[in-house]
């Protein structure tokens, strides 16, 4: 199967000097999370840190959108708010996205994804986006947003938030009998996003 690299760079907030970047603390854990929107209903969706704390995944079982038939356009969009608990001496900053899906459009279909990541610490938020058109016959697809200059979190926030939002959407008005899917991976059945971490002591 065919598969997309799509490479996207986002400006998170300057820092005076980047701090020394140390090894993940072991204590290093996910707190609350809450979700809310179409793309992620009640239990469809989970939020798991990797054991070498370096990143963590989002996994979404029911974030698709299609059109086709009588519909024209479709959006689905999920909020979610991460608390990553840091231990006393250190602070973390997100250093890149990784987001794997699958994607299939007629001619003149038109999709679209849109992300948007704010955390403890950053200035403002980070936002991108990428498009696609049809023709695509099925492929797996990864986008990844790496950040150019990422913002620390504060020294010792304890449990920091993380705000995500994203969206992926659908049209085929310039050619109506068009059809079009973005769905989960048929590698694993997910739709997946991965944030990697970076820590420092302070």
């Amino acid at each position: 199967m065919a598969a997309l690299l799509l490479t996207c760079v986002a400006f998170a907030g300057a820092v005076a000097s980047a701090p020394t970047k140390v090894a993940a603390p072991s204590s290093a854990a996910i707190g609350n999370v809450s979700f809310s929107g179409s793309g992620c209903p009640s239990g469809t969706t989970s939020v798991l840190l990797a054991t070498d704390k370096q990143s963590f995944q989002i996994i979404f079982d029911e974030y698709l959108a299609s059109v086709g038939g009588k519909t024209v356009n479709d959006k689905k969009q999920c909020n979610i708010d991460i608390d990553l608990v840091v231990p006393t001496g250190y602070q973390y900053s997100l250093s890149a996205v990784n987001y794997r899906g699958g994607i299939f459009l007629d001619s003149k279909v038109t999709a679209e994804l849109i992300a948007t990541y704010k955390y403890t610490g950053s200035q403002g938020q980070a936002k991108k986006s990428t498009t696609w058109k049809g023709p695509m016959d099925y492929e797996s697809y990864v986008f990844t947003d790496a950040f150019d200059s990422p913002a620390w979190s504060k020294c010792n926030p304890n449990k920091a938030p993380i705000q995500i939002s994203s969206s992926i959407s659908l049209s085929n008005t310039a050619n109506k009998g068009g059809s079009g899917l973005i769905t989960s991976d048929s590698a694993d059945g997910a739709f997946v996003q991965k944030y990697t971490i970076e820590w420092a002591k302070c």
